[in-house]
């Protein structure tokens, strides 16, 4: 398997959410990179090959840091309810548990 077969595959494994795998197919590649003469084409493709890893990574990165950013929404706004009566008159309601404390 060519590096730029290792770099196809860890695509690949990215794009159907298998870090482990892309993680491995990378190494490899890093490893099999220094013994691997490449031409100027072949050069040009692992070059695409790795912006398109890049882009994927990125993609992942902010897809994880707005999951966790709705996560601490969520957080928060599970603590209290906010409604309102019939007279306009805004009510709130405790619904997280409040913490036990031993003295």
């Amino acid at each position: 398997m060519t590096v730029l077969d290792k770099l196809r595959a860890a695509r690949r494994a990215i794009q159907q959410f298998e870090p482990a795998e892309a993680t491995a197919l990378l190494q490899q590649f890093e490893a099999g990179f220094s013994q691997e003469r490449l031409d100027p084409v072949q050069a040009r493709l692992v070059e695409a090959e790795l912006q398109a890893i890049a882009i994927l990574a990125e993609a992942a990165r902010d897809g994880v840091a707005q999951a966790q950013q709705q996560v601490r929404q969520l957080v928060a706004l599970s603590q209290s309810l906010g409604t309102y009566d019939k007279s306009g008159m805004r009510q709130v309601q405790q619904t997280a548990q409040r913490p036990v404390r031993k003295f």
